[in-house]
């Protein structure tokens, strides 16, 4: 059956709903579109959608519109569009895109909304006592009783109390970078991994 684009066009308005366009805040337009599947609309001939619109149908449900292609039809510049959209479900639920750093050096944690690496290039005391040395408002008798207490703890079976680090938590509140190291070192402590 071949059909020329004013039955295309018949036949596609017949099969499709109405959409509300919103484009900057603003109800641009309504126009007819019918679902082909995977997030995607097909717009009828004669109507426009851009990236970055708003589609809202009769039930008040959005569709953010992410991507748009002219369907290909010959001799006609507009035989309708193809649309990519986002619902507000799909968007909460899909983590956003990691961001990419090209060299990480020292302490870091990457990742998304879901998932975190963390990349902490300490390995024993003595990158904690180095990296306390960095400090210059911190106490030599502070830096001491860290490094002495997780010292002890290192080589003693003496099971670890909760809050037997408290003491230090303005430190670790004001060097973030020293309390992940210190947590490190514990959880390396506790896996056997020291």
């Amino acid at each position: 059956m071949n059909m020329d684009l004013e039955q295309m066009k018949s036949f596609m308005e017949e099969s499709s709903k109405d959409f509300d366009v919103f484009r900057n805040d603003s109800k641009v337009d309504t126009i007819k579109a019918f679902f082909t599947g995977n997030h995607g609309l097909q717009v009828t001939p004669s109507y426009e959608v851009m990236e970055g619109d708003i589609l809202v149908d009769e039930l008040n449900k959005k569709y953010f519109v992410n991507e748009v292609n002219p369907i290909p039809y010959p001799g006609e510049p507009n035989a309708g569009f193809e649309v990519k959209y986002d619902t507000e479900f799909s968007k909460q639920n899909n983590p956003k895109s990691p961001i990419t750093i090209g060299t990480v050096n020292g302490i870091a944690s990457i990742g998304d909304n879901n998932n975190n690496v963390f990349n902490n290039s300490v390995n024993d005391l003595k990158d904690i006592k180095n990296l306390l040395d960095s400090y210059s408002d911190v106490s030599d008798k502070q830096k001491e009783e860290l490094i002495s207490l997780l010292d002890i703890t290192k080589d003693s079976n003496i099971p670890m109390s909760a809050g037997f680090l408290s003491k230090f938590k303005s430190l670790f509140e004001k060097h973030s970078e020293l309390g992940i190291s210190v947590g490190v070192f514990i959880v390396k402590l506790l896996s056997n991994l020291l």
